[in-house]
């Protein structure tokens, strides 16, 4: 009997320790707690999906709410987003994410925050410090309840601060601005193929793909150094171009009701818990609900009493890579225009390493384009090609002051000039309004380069490949109540014909967007429900593309059968539609 208690009551122990932990750490949702630092009184009401609806009388307030309900649900993730973006992983996890911090302190996120934060206008600090200082509140109030992952970690967060917020923005739009990365694999190509042979392999899916690509003279491509640091060192949210986002808006004269119809999908890289967390804010002015992405406040994409809008990547190109000329002996000495040698900012940078009782000192060299992202070379003797990294994401700011605007906007005029200043990632805002218009407006900071069509790194010490300003707001691809009565955006190439201007060459392929413009033309009169239809539409147009060339191979005689597999293979795609369905055959050929 004894031994029967003594692994009744083991049992429970293992069962109920863990329930004990993870029950303890839970968010309380109900009743009223006290905190200072507030000027009025705060009610935050949790819906049946446990979405926090918050209510203030004032920004301070409201934005603090905010901070507090995030921290509620958010707050392991918060923490890891904010290491990671600030290059300090290795403190939490150990050397294996080393490498990875020594990139993200090479970039630099951390850096161009704490410039951005110095540069805020009154409105937008008052919103960063409200919500930092909910963060904070919660924090504070946890004590030793705070999250599993912490404890199992060993960790505590640190208070926050706005340069927390700022920094986890600037990684984020840089992960969505990956242009760059398409110009660092072009590089080591050309190193090894002519430039016209890379051209021919790479699948540009714009409507005026590239013909040619410039190629700097005097870089020997082969001897650039196009390390990172290691294999671990690429830790960058999931670029877009393995993603993709689809928005469209449906104007009055097509929609059933008095307004716009908006659909929006934008598709981040899949986490657990996602990257979306839903909000309302309502009061001192605001009365907005929809995405935000803690840790930063306000809403990304949602609607608020007159206007809607949703988001998808632009797919503008906002960066550039400089090859540099290092001073083999000090490579902090690099070579600028008419053989000048100019010394680099360095900068100290302190890692400090789980496990390890002397932080990592990584030097990060900065010059007149931007921070260079090799390590340092190592001596010997000859002259180091590196490349350092321009990027408006880095350089330009006024996200928050524009993501505020954008919450309260109330009409087109009110929504474009929102977006005016919004600096990155380059982003296609689609919007829609009670009044029934609709449109859809580009945004970013997107650079006029003197000399270049931006596939290729260029060179750092020829003045000619310098930018001469950024594109104007005005000249970037826009739309407002079109004829046809909707409009969409998929990450296709929306340049407009004539502007004069080179935005970009990494385009997605254009498949999605003519799908929902065939479904949008073909629907009539649309509701929501046939909205939420062309949503999950499975058809898809790229497989399509696929069959008919693989067909056309067959009947030339250039693709011939040699198995009864390889022939049945083939029967099924002939047979297919291209409905990507878990119960098709020919998609499952498709998708080998």
């Amino acid at each position: 009997m004894n031994r029967l208690l003594g692994a009744l009551l083991g049992a429970a122990a293992v069962v109920g320790l863990p329930w004990y932990w993870l029950r303890r750490s839970l968010p309380r949702h109900q009743g009223t707690v006290h905190l200072g630092g507030i000027d009025g009184e705060i009610e935050i009401v949790r819906d049946r999906w446990s979405i926090p609806h918050i209510f203030a009388g004032n920004t301070g307030d409201l934005f603090f709410g905010q901070g507090y309900a995030s921290a509620q649900d958010r707050l392991w993730q918060m923490e890891v987003g904010r290491r990671v973006a600030s290059g300090t992983l290795a403190e939490l996890v150990g050397p294996l994410v080393l490498d990875a911090d020594r990139l993200l302190r090479r970039l630099g996120f951390r850096r161009a925050g704490t410039a951005e934060w110095q540069d805020l206008e009154e409105e937008a600090r008052l919103t960063l410090d409200a919500y930092c200082a909910g963060v904070n509140a919660w924090i504070l109030e946890c004590g030793n309840r705070l999250p599993l992952e912490f404890t199992i970690m060993r960790a505590r967060p640190a208070l926050w601060t706005p340069i927390d917020c700022l920094a986890f923005a600037k990684y984020m739009a840089f992960g969505q601005a990956a242009d760059w990365q398409g110009k660092w694999l072009r590089g080591q190509a050309v190193a090894r193929a002519d430039a016209e042979r890379v051209l021919a392999l790479e699948p540009f899916t714009g409507e005026n793909p590239p013909q040619t690509m410039h190629v700097p003279a005097g870089i020997d491509y082969g001897a650039v150094d196009y390390g990172l640091g290691g294999p671990q060192a690429v830790p960058l949210p999931q670029a877009v171009s393995t993603a993709a986002s689809n928005g469209w808006a449906v104007g009055a004269e097509r929609a059933t009701g008095k307004g716009a119809l908006l659909a929006n999908d934008p598709h981040l890289a899949p986490h657990l818990p996602v990257s979306w967390y839903e909000v309302h804010l309502c009061g001192a002015g605001y009365d907005v609900i929809g995405g935000s992405l803690p840790p930063a406040p306000g809403v990304l994409i949602g609607r608020n009493r007159r206007i809607a809008w949703g988001i998808t990547a632009a797919m503008l190109d906002a960066n550039d890579l400089y090859v540099e000329r290092c001073d083999p002996g000090d490579p902090a000495i690099y070579l600028v225009g008419n053989g000048e040698r100019q010394q680099a900012e360095s900068i100290d940078e302190a890692i400090a390493v789980k496990g390890w009782s002397e932080p990592v000192v990584e030097t990060v060299r900065v010059t007149r384009h931007g921070p260079i992202i090799n390590p340092p070379p190592v001596g010997n003797g000859r002259e180091a090609l590196q490349l350092a990294l321009r990027s408006t994401v880095l350089e330009q700011r006024g996200m928050v002051e524009s993501l505020l605007a954008l919450n309260q906007a109330t009409s087109w005029n009110d929504f474009r000039a929102a977006l005016t200043h919004w600096p990155a990632p380059p982003l296609t805002f689609v919007y829609a309004d009670v009044d029934g218009h609709i449109g859809r407006q580009a945004a970013a900071c997107v650079p006029i380069r003197s000399r270049g069509d931006g596939l290729l790194p260029v060179p750092g010490w020829d003045d000619s490949y310098v930018w001469s300003g950024l594109v104007p707001f005005q000249e970037l691809p826009s739309e407002f109540d079109p004829p046809r009565g909707f409009t969409v955006s998929a990450n296709q190439d929306a340049q407009t014909a004539g502007s004069g201007h080179n935005l970009g060459h990494e385009w997605l392929d254009p498949y999605r967007a003519r799908r929902i413009t065939e479904l949008l033309i073909d629907g009539g009169v649309l509701d929501r429900k046939h909205c939420r239809g062309i949503q999950a539409d499975a058809i898809s147009l790229a497989g399509r593309a696929w069959v008919d060339a693989l067909l056309a191979l067959r009947d030339r005689g250039w693709l011939l059968p040699r198995g009864r597999y390889e022939v049945l293979a083939l029967d099924l795609v002939a047979q297919w539609d291209g409905a990507m369905g878990p119960e098709s055959s020919g998609a499952a050929v498709y998708l080998l």
